[in-house]
């Protein structure tokens, strides 16, 4: 879902926010549960559609690809130098999901690539068919997933205003890729917080670490207090209103590296495929895969990170 442009200015970036959710028409076909769309306070003066480029409303039907499993369209000259970085990632993706998750795209998914906010939005109005009134929330997001309305295809909409490295790119198509994965692998009925842990997980497994000091800039945070509690991070609506960091996404994918280190590697996988069983709940399958309860898992969680931190210190070469 959100990723906020903070974290692109950590990894690199120039300005200043998130990794989308799943809204509009689309969201209504969508079984994108990473990203339900809000109802944002109506703006009379922006309930129009933004028109600042011509948009191939049938780019990704007719557009050949490098690979017949997605399709990476760039709709403004300054995103093109994106492609590669967004190609060799989903072809990682992809290798990873049908090997790790049993699920791998039969249809190319479209990838629609934009460098601007304006066009960004008026992408997700043409393409994704999302509604103005709701599409403006989004200037704030630097990625989203939803449907190509035109091949009614699923589709990955990224505005890479802020992407200045291949290594960003990277990250952050793979996990929005792996929101889409989520969805073919259960009935998602899991909490935001572990939703976007495992989509950070798996970019982080793929691509690595977001930037080398997350683990210092989130262990600070939970000794300050700062860090938001799993009960303020369960819902989609809890998500877009926290505070527009890095830290809810750091905390997140520490929690799925806890329960691996708890559970073993297929851990979190497990418990996502067991959301979607019998409309079991979340908490039980949990406790039942990490041995320990969603609330002593939080509370325990802390040590694991202090834990994290020595190892990773202990890995460090010294400085000559």
């Amino acid at each position: 879902m959100h990723r906020f442009r903070e974290i692109l200015i950590l990894i690199g970036g120039t300005v200043g926010t998130t990794i989308g959710g799943c809204g509009g028409q689309a969201a209504d076909n969508a079984t994108d549960t990473s990203s339900p769309a809000i109802t944002a306070p109506a703006r009379p003066e922006r309930d129009r559609p933004v028109h600042v480029i011509n948009i191939d409303l049938r780019s990704c039907g007719r557009q050949p690809g490098a690979d017949d499993r997605f399709r990476v369209i760039a709709h403004e000259t300054n995103a093109e130098q994106h492609t590669p970085a967004f190609e060799a990632a989903l072809i990682k993706a992809i290798h990873r999901s049908a090997s790790a998750y049993g699920w791998a795209p039969v249809e190319p998914i479209c990838v629609h690539v934009f460098s601007s906010d304006n066009a960004f939005i008026q992408g997700l109005q043409e393409l994704g068919q999302f509604p103005p009134s709701e599409s403006f929330k989004y200037r704030s997001v630097i990625g989203t997933v939803g449907y190509d309305q035109f091949s009614r295809r699923e589709a990955i909409f990224m505005n890479t205003v802020a992407t200045t490295q291949p290594k960003q790119a990277a990250y952050l198509v793979t996990h929005e890729y792996f929101h889409i994965v989520q969805n073919h692998v259960a009935n998602v009925n899991a909490p935001m917080w572990y939703l976007e842990g495992m989509a950070e997980w798996e970019a982080f497994r793929l691509v690595g670490a977001p930037i080398p000091t997350w683990l210092a800039i989130l262990l600070t945070d939970e000794r300050q207090g700062r860090s938001h509690p799993f009960s303020t991070l369960e819902t989609s609506e809890q998500w877009w209103q926290i505070n527009r960091g890095a830290s809810p996404y750091f905390k997140a994918t520490a929690a799925i590296l806890y329960l691996e280190r708890l559970a073993g590697a297929d851990a979190p996988i497990d418990v996502l495929r067991g959301t979607g069983v019998d409309s079991a709940s979340f908490e039980l399958i949990f406790s039942s895969v990490s041995g320990m309860g969603v609330e002593e898992f939080e509370n325990t969680l802390p040590q694991f990170l202090e834990e994290l931190y020595l190892e990773q210190l202990a890995t460090q070469t010294p400085l000559p």
